[in-house]
């Protein structure tokens, strides 16, 4: 009877959950704002595309490097032969096993600096999705292990969506008082996945303030969490009562 209590709990935890998360996606946060780029690009393929690109900046730019000390130090300064051999070399072979055109070596450092800050945008957004994978990840394993940290990251990583681009924009605006703008930094802020609900909340109607999404979710996230610390008491009141049973049964199984 008690674990059958206590899975009812778990069962009813579960659908708390997926009512926090139905109405977080609903009022609180717009997923579609973080699932493409400004040029209508994939996050996670931009973001992984931006990683493959610094590094091939990276490793292209430091071989042409190399291979044009190395032609300085056997050829000398006047050999102008090794180095136009150089540069066919790498912009009519090697180029082509990477995907970022035939730059020169003074075009790099830029170019490889632009990339790094288009990997940041993507970086941002993609924190969005992986912070939203965490949160049904540890709800999961919430409904396996008692444990209310699982439902305290569960709860967290959607808590911290929110509380993430509240601090980018006010990085922002502070950088602001002082004139100073990041152009990486007006980017991020300029994406924008809060519903504007959330900072709309009537004070002055209690029946309207009570149904606002804000205080709705910060509503079902506290019976969430009451729930999973009763979860967590009831699974260590009666686990050490069910173990003595079954070590009870084993020992009257074995004298018989």
């Amino acid at each position: 009877m008690a674990r059958t209590y206590y899975l009812a709990l778990k069962i009813i935890n579960t659908a708390v959950f997926a009512w926090l998360f139905t109405t977080f996606l609903l009022s609180i946060f717009d997923f579609n704002e973080v699932i493409t780029t400004a040029d209508n690009k994939y996050v996670i393929f931009a973001f992984f595309g931006a990683i493959k690109n610094v590094f091939s900046y990276l490793i292209y730019g430091g071989g042409l490097a190399i291979a044009f000390f190395c032609a300085y130090v056997t050829g000398g300064i006047y050999s102008n032969y090794m180095f136009e051999f150089i540069e066919t070399f790498f912009e009519r072979f090697l180029s082509s096993w990477f995907s970022i055109g035939t730059p020169s070596l003074g075009e790099i450092p830029q170019l490889m600096l632009d990339e790094v800050g288009v990997l940041f945008n993507d970086l941002y957004l993609f924190t969005f999705q992986l912070l939203i994978l965490i949160s049904v990840i540890y709800a999961i394993r919430a409904f396996f292990n008692s444990d209310p940290k699982n439902h305290l990251i569960a709860l967290g990583s959607l808590i911290f969506m929110t509380v993430l681009p509240l601090m980018i924009t006010g990085l922002k605006d502070m950088l602001g008082l002082f004139n100073v703008s990041i152009p990486n930094i007006d980017q991020m802020a300029a994406t924008d996945p809060l519903n504007p609900s959330v900072f709309d909340i009537p004070v002055n109607d209690f029946f309207q303030f009570i149904s606002s999404p804000v205080i709705v979710f910060a509503i079902i996230s506290y019976i969430y969490l009451e729930l999973a610390f009763q979860v967590n008491y009831t699974d260590i009141v009666t686990k050490p009562s069910l173990q003595r049973s079954d070590r009870l049964e084993a020992q009257l199984e074995i004298l018989q």
